[in-house]
């Protein structure tokens, strides 16, 4: 089973009509991956309600404004497939400590390295090193 999860981290300069497209090519993607592993995908998780999801802080522009700009039938799908949420509801993690893992060398050095597990089965990994009390981030 393939999780899709919804990124609402978008730039600040984005325009309502290019968030549009995005989106559009984003539905567009996503139906034609649905179509190909039909068992295997079920619908978008996200963090809230559409609703409740801004887009563009500066116009209030939120992901239902962007999906009822889209065509008909574009807009009904995204409607049927933006049904999960919130992600916790859909998280496999009991614990948010069992993504923090010491992964230091074993070598005898003043530095701490952590490795920052992102979903289970891992999907993304990020790395922070602590040295004399600065951290440096990598993925």
């Amino acid at each position: 089973m393939y999780k899709f999860y919804f990124n609402d981290c978008l730039p600040l300069n984005c325009s309502e009509q290019q968030i549009i497209s995005c989106l559009n090519d984003t539905l567009s993607e996503y139906q034609m991956l649905k179509t190909k592993y039909n068992n295997d995908i079920e619908g978008v998780i996200s963090s809230k309600h559409a609703n409740e999801i801004i887009l563009n802080n500066i116009a209030q522009f939120s992901l239902q404004d962007s999906i009822n700009a889209l065509s008909r039938e574009m807009k009904r799908y995204a409607f049927a497939v933006f049904t999960k949420y919130p992600i916790e509801s859909y998280s496999e993690i009991s614990d948010e400590d069992d993504l923090i893992k010491d992964v230091t060398p074993d070598r005898e050095v003043e530095i701490k390295v952590y490795e920052l597990r992102i979903f289970k089965p891992v999907a993304y990994r990020i790395y922070l090193a602590i040295v004399n009390n600065s951290v440096a981030i990598s993925k």
